[in-house]
């Protein structure tokens, strides 16, 4: 029988089940990890396209952010990942659309032109070449370049923000119909009342080798699988806000933000590590189809709950501050 803090070893080959939950099942859920073997690969060549794109003419950026999410699928194809940042997208504002796009182990610059060359071109004529900035650059190693562009010992943090989150698929984005949904979702969020704190964030970290390793039997939430873009949004607040305010914008997250994604595609989920911690069904929207022999698992290896954490694997057996059983 497990004894109260016995040491194991998780791996395929002894306490499998264990090590399943591990890979994907959440943290702080299963024990102490004390140490762990990880496969690394060598430093890659990289192309990255930086792009910032700013524009006052509120239809026209939109139909910008549409036509983006349109090439994704193509970035993707090509071996592409990284990051974009809609920021300022309300009426009245000037908006932009900023992103870093990164290709792995590619070495010629010509293949990314290419690919990005006409979104390029389509800015330029559609909210003029004074509103795009952008860069492309060759490394010979990845970490050469993070080097260039993230100088210095340290990065800024520290903020107030409330957080939700949700996958986005590549069937989805695979035509023009879909697109236009999703770029009405995110307008939607940036309108009065909503907000978004100014600021989405997609982070295209899917598609390509998480795609092609979906017939790993891991815990992580199969919807991964399928997801190209993962979108995160919030609201923020002032020191000062007093709790109802705070809960006020809170209950913005959880009841107009994330549903107007969730409804675009009710079988996806969200990646539960930047999601809204009031999040609902979180079972099935954080790992979907693998909750069940999760659950089964907490049971054998954490009987008596002692990991608990907020929206985690058997957090449902206890209230909303993980003080008592229900």
């Amino acid at each position: 029988m497990l004894q109260q803090g016995s040491l194991v070893v998780a791996n395929d080959f002894q306490n499998s089940d264990l090590f399943w939950a591990l890979r994907g099942g959440g943290g702080g859920s299963w024990g102490v990890v004390l140490s762990v073997t990880i496969r690394t690969f060598p430093d890659p060549p990289v192309v990255v396209q930086s792009l910032t794109i700013s524009s006052a003419n509120y239809t026209a950026f939109w139909d910008l952010v549409e036509e983006f999410h349109v090439k994704l699928p193509e970035v993707d194809d090509a071996g592409g990942s990284g990051y974009y940042f809609l920021t300022g997208a309300a009426a009245g504002n000037v908006s932009s659309l900023a992103m870093a796009l990164f290709f792995v182990g590619q070495t010629n610059e010509t293949v990314v032109a290419e690919l990005l060359d006409p979104l390029i071109e389509y800015a330029n004529k559609t909210l003029g070449a004074s509103s795009v900035v952008g860069r492309r650059v060759q490394a010979p190693a990845f970490r050469f370049l993070m080097d260039e562009l993230l100088p210095g010992d340290s990065d800024t943090s520290g903020a107030i923000v409330r957080i939700g989150s949700r996958l986005v698929s590549r069937d989805l984005l695979s035509h023009r119909a879909g697109a236009a949904a999703l770029t009405d979702a995110l307008r939607q969020v940036f309108a009065p009342g909503v907000g978004a704190g100014g600021l989405i964030t997609g982070h295209v970290v899917a598609g390509g080798q998480v795609a092609r390793n979906a017939g790993l039997d891991v815990a992580v939430n199969p919807a991964w699988r399928r997801t190209l873009t993962h979108l995160v949004g919030g609201v923020s607040w002032p020191q000062g806000a007093t709790v109802a305010e705070q809960r006020a914008l809170e209950r913005t997250v959880t009841e107009v933000m994330v549903p107007l994604f969730a409804r675009l595609e009710p079988d996806m989920g969200a990646y539960l590590n930047e999601a809204d911690a009031n999040e609902r069904d979180f079972q099935r929207s954080f790992w979907g189809k693998n909750y069940p022999r999760l659950r089964e698992v907490k049971k054998k290896w954490d009987p008596k709950g002692i990991f608990i954490t907020r929206r985690g694997v058997g957090s449902e057996d206890w209230d909303e501050e993980g003080f008592c059983r229900v």
